[in-house]
């Protein structure tokens, strides 16, 4: 049993026993402070990286999802150009739509 305190105590540490059970040696609550600060910087840094991770398999899904929706319009955008939407304008129309389909879903209620 390791116990803390606000000094280190010297040699016979181990001799004392509290509450029936032997204390290895006693640290002072500085150190277990800073290792304490030391194993929640890891959670940290690993739920950034968990975090970062995820938004770019998000990413890649939405993507995903405009490629297939540019590759299902490609009827849509023929027209467009046949009647002489600019190549500007066909580039703006697909992130638009997508834009406007998300925001459109995050405004409705959960389950519809």
């Amino acid at each position: 049993m390791i116990v803390g305190a606000n000094a280190g105590v010297g040699a016979g540490a181990s001799d004392k026993v509290r509450a029936g059970l032997a204390i290895e040696r006693i640290e002072p609550l500085a150190v277990m402070h800073a290792a304490l600060d030391d194993h929640v910087l890891v959670i940290t840094r690993a739920a950034v990286v968990l975090a970062g991770i995820l938004a770019l398999v998000g990413l890649l899904g939405l993507a995903a999802a405009l490629v297939v929706s540019v590759l299902e319009r490609t009827r849509e955008i023929g027209m467009m150009k046949a009647i002489g939407a600019s190549s500007g304008r066909v580039a703006r129309r697909s992130p638009t739509t997508s834009i406007t389909c998300s925001a459109a879903r995050a405004s409705s209620p959960p389950g519809s």
